[in-house]
């Protein structure tokens, strides 16, 4: 039953805007090339999500405040939204409802999850098995109704 109720605080949380002193996120959707790229040709990733970054958010607990789990939903939202990556290939899609063709460019650097990438998109654990924390490379993972350009 302690479980239910909080799995049923959590969503609420996450539901309802935070309150306190407002913590903005900044997320920017692409920045420019560095100018150091890795032998493969793509942008060294400055900030790459880790193993050890999404671990150091706390697992939540019966005896936490709603202060505590608030700043767990948070903290991880503020993950998924800023961590670096770059596609291994061009990504191209259609934005079905507007019917608009979209890309992800291979060689920049985006920040935050992206909106589409196959199988790779969702949330911090469906992407880290298509990431690479060391290089920061997502690949596109199997989405049969997604291709990779070139």
């Amino acid at each position: 039953m302690k479980k239910r109720l909080l799995c049923g605080a959590l969503a609420l949380l996450l539901c309802l805007p935070s309150c306190g002193r407002p913590d903005p996120l900044e997320a920017p959707e692409q920045t420019q090339e560095p100018a150091t790229k890795k032998e493969s040709g793509l942008p060294k990733v400055e900030n790459p999500l880790t193993w050890e970054k999404i671990r150091a958010i706390p697992i939540a607990t019966d005896d936490m405040t709603s202060d505590e789990l608030r700043k767990i939903c948070t903290d991880f939202m503020r993950l998924q939204l800023t961590f670096e990556w770059t596609p291994s290939k061009d990504l191209e899609y259609i934005l079905a409802v507007r019917e608009k063709p979209m890309s992800f460019v291979r060689g920049r650097v985006y920040g935050g999850l992206p909106y589409r990438s196959g199988n790779a998109n969702g949330n911090l654990y469906t992407v880290m098995e298509f990431y690479d924390p060391e290089t920061g490379v997502l690949e596109r993972g199997n989405y049969p109704s997604l291709d990779f350009a070139g």
